[in-house]
């Protein structure tokens, strides 16, 4: 049950996080028609159609807000977005938002989104708009799905003049790359002077998404928890420990338009783990009756551990970036024995299966070997450049046996690992 309220959680937290600010050089365009440099809060598409935060420095405490119909518009000079002001008629509700300018040319080309459904709104030379949308697809049986595909039909009226992209626009998609390439393609054919049509859009995924890859060294200090009854019978104890090196990587994905603050993180890591226990006990023979306890109890492995984690980074102007973080954990021990061996006699009588006169030795086949759980760190990077750092970092885990076989009902597993490594 731990394990479900830990994901209820993460999922929780990842939907209730509050997007914070992300400033980033550009200029706003008043309705005078002049440009006023700045840096303007760089968020979400369905934010961004809605009002423009806007500071003179970066520095700034505090930020202007402007509504649409209050500035023309505003551009983002790096990432080249470009929002304008104007009204649109959606569903028969005439408001006005800042649309994205995506192509200016012959055939001016605009992008909204409303509720999750998109909108190209295309305007001719002469000031006519027309509006192409596409709504989701209809569930006609279980295996059977219905397409609505008019957008077609309005793009086939919509560049009638040229017939000759009747075939591209029977292929086109209904996504921001095709909408582009046929306004360019219509621009060329219609533009009589051989201007090129300007385009404000670019390869915005790669702007919006940051990539981080991390490779790191370490200790790893495991406390292996067993439910085997006769082991803890045996032993008189059920925790054993091992430290072990640790090597890994991690993944990091963030979107500064949602947040610059949190970030998904994927980390892999491989350990060899071995634990060894050994309990020997004798008593004096008299009489013919002996009691005698000489255990050994090993686990060879190699621990191969997943996490998948939210983080949340402190930035700051210092070069040291602390942060903390927690998720899923997964681990499996890959190639694992473990070994159990023991004498106990009690009035010269071998108490479990005898082998070789006193001795009985029992190799576990060990299902056990899956575990799933949660962990949660603390840790500090070192900006040695603007997208490279150095940090260490504490971690730990928690996880319990996902594989139980009959003698074994869950065993568990809790690591504390030290990590020190590099992110690029």
């Amino acid at each position: 049950m731990k394990i479900v309220y830990i994901s209820l959680f993460l999922c929780f937290l990842s939907t209730t996080i509050i997007a914070q600010s992300n400033y980033i050089e550009g200029y706003v365009i008043t309705n005078k028609l002049d440009t006023v440099s700045g840096w303007i809060d760089f968020k979400t598409d369905k934010e961004n159609f809605s009002q423009c935060k806007f500071k003179s420095s970066k520095e700034e405490s505090t930020a202007k807000t402007y509504l649409p119909g209050e500035i023309h518009g505003y551009r983002f000079k790096e990432v080249g977005k470009f929002y304008v002001s104007h009204k649109i008629n959606i569903d028969a509700v005439e408001k006005e938002v800042f649309l994205e300018f995506l192509v200016n040319g012959t055939m001016n080309l605009y992008y909204y989104s409303q509720n999750d459904e998109p909108y190209y709104f295309f305007e001719n030379e002469t000031g006519d708009w027309v509006a192409v949308t596409k709504k989701p697809d209809k569930r006609i049986t279980s295996y059977q799905s219905m397409e609505d595909n008019q957008y077609i039909g309005y793009l086939n009226y919509l560049f009638a003049d040229y017939p000759s992209m009747k075939n591209d626009i029977n292929k086109s998609k209904f996504e921001r790359k095709s909408m582009i390439e046929l306004t360019k393609e219509y621009h060329e054919l219609s533009c009589t002077t051989g201007e090129p049509c300007i385009e404000f859009e670019n390869n915005y995924k790669e702007k919006f998404i940051n990539l981080t890859f991390t490779v790191y060294a370490g200790i790893t200090h495991s406390g292996y928890v067993s439910d085997y009854d006769e082991l803890k019978k045996a032993l008189g104890s059920d925790k054993f420990n091992c430290t072990a090196p640790t090597a890994g990587i991690q993944l990091g994905v963030s979107n500064p338009r949602f947040s610059k603050t949190w970030s998904l993180l994927l980390d892999v890591s491989l350990a060899n783990y071995k634990i060894e226990e050994r309990k020997i006990k004798y008593s004096t023979y008299y009489e013919e009756k002996i009691r005698e306890t000489n255990v050994d109890y090993t686990i060879k492995a190699l621990l191969f551990a997943a996490k998948l984690n939210i983080r949340y980074t402190y930035h700051n102007k210092s070069k040291f970036v602390p942060y903390i973080e927690g998720g899923i954990d997964f681990d499996n021990l890959f190639n694992r024995k473990d070994t159990y061996s023991y004498i106990r006699l009690d009035n010269g009588k071998v108490m479990q299966n005898v082998k070789d006169d006193n001795y009985t030795y029992q190799a576990l086949s060990s299902q056990e070997d899956r575990f799933l759980g949660y962990n949660a760190g603390i840790g500090l990077n070192y900006r040695t450049c603007k997208k490279q750092s150095v940090f260490l970092g504490l971690n730990y885990t928690n996880t319990y046996c996902i594989t139980p076989s009959a003698t074994v009902a869950q065993d568990q597993m809790r690591n504390l690992s030290v990590k020190l490594g590099y992110t690029f």
